[in-house]
């Protein structure tokens, strides 16, 4: 669908005042439990090339994959690994910053889905309410799993959503792969 160029500001606008809002967050606030352990099982999956700590805790590994990768890559171009525990806040900022790619995208298929079902001024408020509500706020400050998840369930609906009269590959199969 197109996109006018005043929704493509609106979708800017938001996104960046929040993403702002997000990372002067993250900023604030310290480390959680899981952050600690998503940061040794993504360097873990990056340096050895195992997720056998997060399947055992049941986790999901693209998230943590994504947030890790920068990390790894600027471990690869300083040709040394980071001090988990001495480097630990920078590394910390760097998979928080990451985050922002699932939010980002959370944000715009919010405002997709709002134009699909009650159109352009339901997206902004949509959009809007969500890139400033202080849950989803709070949890994009932190490098966790739940934006994530939000996202691409949100990419899964969206599709599902707008591909109903389809085949199956673009109803079901699309879909399940996009969540997948």
């Amino acid at each position: 669908r197109r996109v006018r160029m005043t929704d493509l500001f609106w979708i800017l606008i938001v996104g960046w005042v929040s993403s702002v809002f997000v990372i002067e967050n993250s900023n604030q606030l310290s480390a959680t439990f899981d952050e600690t352990f998503y940061l040794k099982c993504g360097l873990s999956f990056w340096r050895d090339r195992t997720n056998a700590e997060m399947m055992r805790a049941g986790t999901m590994p693209l998230p943590i994959h994504v947030q890790t990768l920068p990390v790894y890559l600027l471990e690869q171009f300083r040709e040394k690994p980071f001090d988990i525990e001495g480097d630990y806040h920078q590394i910390l900022s760097i998979m928080r910053s990451t985050n922002l790619l699932f939010w980002w995208v959370m944000l715009i298929y919010v405002y997709l889905l709002g134009t699909h079902f009650g159109g352009k001024w339901t997206a902004r408020i949509a959009m809007t309410l969500c890139a400033f509500e202080p849950n989803f706020s709070a949890h994009a400050s932190l490098a966790t799993t739940d934006i994530p998840v939000t996202a691409m369930l949100l990419v899964f609906a969206y599709h599902f959503a707008t591909n109903r009269e389809k085949g199956w590959w673009r109803r079901i199969g699309l879909s399940s792969l996009l969540y997948g």
